[in-house]
C-alpha cells in the first residue's frame, strides 16, 4: 500500500510530487529538442512558460516602451566567481530596476538581483513599434519638404533664368 505519492526533501509535508526544501543542482542536462521554457513560480514550483490569455486579465498594452530602452545600458562583463565562461552580454540589476522595475527581482535565497530577461522582449516589440511611427512621421515630412524644395528651386531657377 502506498502511504503518499509525494516525495519531500527537507520538508515534511510535501505539496509536490517531489517538492525540495534548499538549492537542488544537477550535473548534468542533455540536449535536444524542448516543448517549452521552464520557469519557477512565486512558491518555486517548477513550470512551463505559459502565456496563455486565459491566465492573464487586466491587459493593457506598453506604454512609453521606447523611452525605456533607450535609458537601458547593454554591457559586457565577466563573471567574478566564474571567470572562465568568458565575457557575457547582459544588464546591470540596479540599473535596470530604474527603468523596468516590473522585471527585476530579488533572489530570496542569496538577496542578490536578477533580471526577467524573456520579458523585455515584449518592452523591446512595443519600443520597435513605436519608433517606426517615428519612422513613417519622418518619411511623409521629408517628402513634403522635398516637394516644397523642388517647386522653390524651380522657381528659383525661373528667376535665374529671366
Amino acid at each position: 500500500s502506498v502511504i503518499s505519492d509525494k516525495v519531500g526533501i527537507g520538508i515534511t509535508s510535501p505539496s509536490q510530487k517531489l517538492d525540495v526544501n534548499g538549492n537542488v543542482r544537477i550535473r548534468s542536462i542533455g540536449s535536444g529538442a524542448y516543448v517549452g521554457n521552464v520557469n519557477r513560480t512565486s512558491d518555486g514550483t517548477l513550470t512551463t512558460a505559459s502565456s496563455d490569455e486565459r491566465l492573464k486579465e487586466n491587459i493593457h498594452s506598453l506604454q512609453n516602451s521606447l523611452d525605456k530602452i533607450v535609458k537601458l545600458r547593454g554591457v559586457s562583463f565577466i563573471w567574478r566567481t566564474n571567470p572562465e565562461y568568458g565575457k557575457r552580454i547582459g544588464f546591470i540589476a540596479q540599473e535596470f530596476e530604474k527603468v523596468i522595475p516590473e522585471l527585476v527581482f530579488t533572489n530570496p535565497t542569496d538577496g542578490y538581483k536578477g533580471i526577467n530577461y524573456a520579458e523585455v522582449s515584449a518592452v523591446i516589440v512595443e519600443a520597435v513599434k513605436e519608433q517606426q511611427k517615428l519612422i513613417e512621421g519622418l518619411k511623409v515630412e521629408n517628402d513634403l519638404l522635398k516637394n516644397r524644395l523642388e517647386k522653390l528651386e524651380i522657381l528659383l531657377g525661373e528667376r535665374i533664368h529671366k
